[in-house]
């Protein structure tokens, strides 16, 4: 079964953010060549291996996690700068800032603003990272 946000690697990352902003979710198929999912592979095959089996059922029993991927992979980089991820994120963190050094009530620079822009995120996001090998 295909899931409903399924896109090509060719697909126009405004479509992609609207169905994360929608939905919350988009799957891009073959976003990247094959030469770096192997690197990634490789970098990660040894966290699989010791990585242990879901322990919940949310997560499932089958599921392996484990985190920090950056610093036990620097072919991961290219998955996060990849041109439709950036899109994404930047769609989905702009529509969550909120410019505290605006001299708004409540501004840490008081009315009037002035000194350094300081913007917070007040949105959850995450990126995962999934693939399925056919046995």
């Amino acid at each position: 079964m295909e899931l409903k946000n399924t896109f090509a690697g060719d697909a126009p990352s405004e479509a992609v953010a609207a169905a994360v902003a929608e939905d919350g979710y988009a799957v891009v198929r073959d976003a990247v060549d094959a030469d770096t999912v192997a690197a990634v592979k490789a970098d990660l095959a040894p966290y699989f291996e010791k990585a242990h089996d879901g322990h919940e059922e949310f997560y499932g029993k089958l599921t392996k996690r484990f985190g920090a991927l950056l610093a036990k992979s620097t072919a991961v980089q290219a998955l996060l700068v990849h041109p439709t991820v950036l899109a994404v994120a930047d769609d989905a963190l702009s529509a969550c800032e909120v410019d505290c050094c605006s001299g708004a009530v409540g501004s840490p620079h008081g009315a009037g603003g002035g000194g350094r822009r300081l913007v917070a995120s007040l949105c959850p996001l995450s990126f995962a990272l999934f693939w399925c090998d056919a046995h």
